[in-house]
C-alpha cells in the first residue's frame, strides 16, 4: 500500500503515512520497535554507516541542523543512553 492510499485509508497526509509506513517496515525488518538503548553513537554522514557491535539506523534529515538531528536522535535513542 503506497503512501497516497494508506495515508486515505487511515485519515493522514500523504508524509504522515510514508513515515508510518517507513517505521513499520524497519520494525519488521529488525523484529522490534524499540529503540536503541545503552551507548548509542551518531554520526553526521551523505554517504555510509558505522557499526560498533549492535543495531545501525540509518535515516535521511531535510535539513542538518541540531535541531533536526537532536529530534531523530530523540526518536531513535532511549531517554538515558550515552550517545
Amino acid at each position: 500500500m503506497g503512501g497516497r492510499s494508506l495515508g486515505r485509508a487511515v485519515g493522514v497526509t500523504q508524509k504522515t503515512a510514508w513515515f508510518m509506513n517507513h517505521r513499520i517496515r524497519l520494525a519488521m525488518a529488525i523484529g522490534t520497535f524499540q529503540k536503541l538503548s545503552g551507548t548509542a553513537e551518531t554520526d553526521e554522514t551523505y554517504i555510509g554507516g558505522l557499526e560498533r557491535g549492535g543495531p545501525v539506523v540509518a535515516t535521511v534529515l531535510d535539513k542538518v541542523s541540531a535541531k533536526t538531528v537532536q529530534a531523530s536522535i530523540r526518536e531513535w535513542v532511549e531517554s538515558g543512553s550515552t550517545v
